[in-house]
């Protein structure tokens, strides 16, 4: 299998090709501000999932990096319109937002 980690302008937009596993991701300005990942494994029996990845993401948002009013910190970037934060820290597009 090949990781496709997809920073294009349609990265959301799932890509159905054998043997290739899909990780949206995005850049803002050049700067990578989330990724998707394979979903790390468990390390123990008593270890909890974690999501390394959320169809219809972007991907997490990478540790020291915030949204605030619409904008990506540090360096007040905008983010794309449409995208937001969720509960889990995937930026996502708002109309998932239920």
């Amino acid at each position: 299998e090949l990781i496709f980690f997809d920073f294009s302008d349609r990265a959301t937009v799932p890509l159905e090709i054998s043997g290739v596993i899909h990780m949206p991701c995005l850049a803002v300005d050049g700067r990578i501000v989330s990724m998707s990942m394979p979903h790390p494994p468990l390390s123990s029996t008593d270890s909890f999932f974690q999501n390394g990845h959320k169809p219809g993401s972007l991907g997490k948002i990478l540790p020291g990096w915030y949204v605030e009013e619409g904008k990506l910190f540090p360096g007040g970037l905008e983010l794309p319109a449409g995208i937001v934060l969720d509960q889990e820290n995937f930026l996502i597009p708002s109309e998932r937002i239920l």
